[in-house]
């Protein structure tokens, strides 16, 4: 059969058009939009021709790194040789782990402003030559250690000599009470000598539970958590309850332990210059001026200060701080460290000695090292709180807990103090009376103390020249106390501090002082001090034959 579909013919198409198809058709555009542009300038749009400039511009750079050719950079070696290796193995040096002291502020200040070692003020050349003997560790080693060889009593045995004790902080003399020690042997014969577990699990006793208890009672706050260790205690407290966004507000001088707690929270910190309220006060305004109009807050703030400061034995003022904080509405966190135990009708502190509460403040610490004489730490607070710190605080969480016979020792000492209070706070206040009554004022030594404070602190009224060189000077002033009979520490600060003091001696009264060994403890500092400061006046005469 004949197939009378009609033939159709395929044809195929070039649907890519060719290059000078392409070339004519760009070329015919670029003219067509040029000619637009005329005809729009003929008729009075001048404001085009800026258009057509920038876009011009825009397509001549397009051109530009369209045809710019491509960089390539060169290739490195990937092996050295064995030569290359052995050099760069000489030539490293690696960084020391404690790095060297770089020179004072004031000393750079001068040298970038001179620009000369020429001629160099007496002053800045006695600066450089300090610091420079400090940096290069070419200063003599500071001395023989001081060992304690006995209990930290009125007397003590240091480095087999019997002293009088300026050193230790047994400022109510537990550290040596029979009652004490006795429980403690009991105590230690039950359980031995440490829980070896955390208190979230196995290492929470009874006598931990009693000793929060009585320690609750003595400070009249609902509840109180202990700590095994009494620097741990601030570190652990504050950023249980602080974290990146919170304002905290702390005096400037505040314990490195406090520094800690404040580091480790991450939150936001403002320094307020040492118990300047004023300074506080400004501060604390300004922080209230820039919340926002609805008046919802949504970080937590607080303010940290020492009953007694740790650095300079003066009392910070607390009840300007409790007005403060419910006027600013601020949370107060206080150390009642070296107050707890000194302070007040009962000894509960600074916040007694002002006619406060311990609720007055939404968290008390304290160190027990010291006016208790054992070791740990404790904050009070409401219940509240202590049950936050019980899961959130690393010091409880993670470290084990006090040994049992140190907790007993807590309780007891609490209770001796709760019964005797009238009569060792009025002995150790008559002791701080009359020992610094009998050490008055020092020739070149400036005292930094408070009336009711047992700690006393002596420091350089002028430099010697540096850090360091100051610190040598305390410490032979230490050993020359020690020759005489009388045994002091000089406090160690770090570097890193937000402040650090000057080099000082730090002395301490007891409880258990004589007023008689007080003022020959006080008639020994003045005429060591004076010789050491100014030894051309204690230079024998010669004997003329």
């Amino acid at each position: 059969m004949l197939n009378m579909e009609p033939e159709v013919k395929k044809l195929t198409v070039n649907s890519t058009p060719s290059l000078r198809r392409l070339l004519y058709d760009i070329w015919t555009y670029i003219l067509l939009y040029l000619d637009a542009y005329w005809q729009q300038l003929r008729q009075g749009h001048s404001d085009l021709l800026f258009h057509l400039g920038v876009e011009s511009f825009f397509i001549i750079i397009i051109l530009y790194l369209w045809f710019q050719k491509s960089y390539e950079p060169k290739r490195r070696r990937e092996r050295l040789t064995e030569k290359e290796i052995d050099n760069l193995v000489n030539e490293w040096k690696p960084e020391p782990l404690v790095p060297k002291r770089q020179l004072s502020r004031r000393v750079r200040e001068y040298l970038f402003e001179n620009d000369t070692y020429k001629s160099l003020p007496s002053e800045i050349e006695e600066l450089l030559v300090a610091e420079h003997l400090e940096r290069e560790s070419y200063l003599p080693s500071p001395r023989e250690v001081l060992r304690l060889q006995s209990a930290p009593t009125a007397y003590c045995v240091v480095n087999g000599k019997k002293v009088i004790n300026l050193g230790t902080c047994n400022f109510l003399g537990f550290a040596e009470d029979d009652t004490i020690k006795q429980a403690c042997a009991e105590v230690l014969k039950r359980y031995g000598c440490g829980s070896c577990g955390p208190r979230g699990f196995y290492g929470n006793l009874d006598v931990h539970i009693e000793a929060e208890h009585r320690i609750a009672e003595f400070m009249k706050a609902p509840a109180a958590v202990l700590y095994s260790f009494g620097s741990a205690t601030c570190s652990s407290v504050i950023p249980a309850f602080s974290k990146r966004g919170d304002l905290i507000i702390c005096d400037e001088a505040a314990s490195y332990f406090i520094q800690t707690g404040i580091s480790l929270s991450r939150a936001s910190v403002k320094w307020f210059p040492h118990n300047d309220m004023s300074a506080l006060e400004k501060i604390l305004a300004e922080v209230v001026t820039n919340d926002p109009i609805s008046g919802k807050i949504t970080q937590r703030r607080f303010i940290i200060v020492e009953g007694i400061s740790s650095k300079f034995a003066d009392m910070t003022p607390l009840d300007k701080v409790v007005e403060l904080k419910n006027r600013y509405r601020f949370r107060l966190i206080v150390d009642e460290s070296y107050s707890l135990g000194v302070l007040g009708k009962t000894g509960r502190g600074a916040l007694e000695y002002f006619g406060l509460e311990s609720t007055d403040a939404d968290i008390v610490l304290a160190d027990l090292g010291n006016a208790i004489a054992t070791v740990g730490g404790f904050c009070c607070s409401s219940q509240e709180v202590a049950n936050h710190q019980r899961l959130s605080s690393a010091g409880y969480c993670f470290s084990a807990s006090q040994p049992p016979f140190l907790a007993k020792a807590c309780t007891v000492a609490l209770e001796k103090l709760q019964n005797e209070c009238s009569e060792r706070l009025s002995q150790l206040q008559e002791n701080i009376e009359c020992f610094q009554a009998a050490l008055g004022t020092l020739d070149g030594i400036r005292i930094s103390s408070h009336p009711k404070s047992p700690i006393v602190f002596l420091r350089l009224d002028k430099s010697l020249g540096s850090y360091t060189m100051d610190e040598q000077w305390m410490m032979k002033l230490q050993e020359a106390l020690w020759s005489e009979g009388v045994f002091v520490s000089v406090p160690q600060y770090l570097a890193n501090e937000h402040i650090r003091p000057s080099p000082g001696l730090r002395l301490c009264i007891s409880s258990n002082h004589s007023r008689k060994v007080l003022k020959t403890a006080a008639e020994k500092i003045r005429k060591t001090v004076a010789k050491l400061l100014f030894p051309s006046k204690h230079v024998s005469p010669l004997k003329i034959p």
